[in-house]
């Protein structure tokens, strides 16, 4: 039996502007998914999945 890891999924905030990041920068396309979007990877590379998460953003404090 042979395994292949597709892709590691991250719980982002912002699931559009996590994905147009990661497929800009490793110039890649991206795939609208239930709940969430793919950066594909191929043979050698793996795949970014971006979900949405339930959890906020922290609150950022005032100096």
């Amino acid at each position: 039996m042979v395994l292949r890891l597709e892709a590691v999924t991250f719980d982002v905030v912002d699931v559009p502007a996590d994905a147009s990041f990661w497929a800009g920068l490793l110039n890649r396309g991206r795939h609208a998914e239930p709940g969430g979007e793919l950066v594909p990877g191929d043979e050698t590379q793996v795949g970014l999945r971006s979900v949405t998460t339930s959890l906020r953003a922290p609150a950022t404090s005032a100096k």
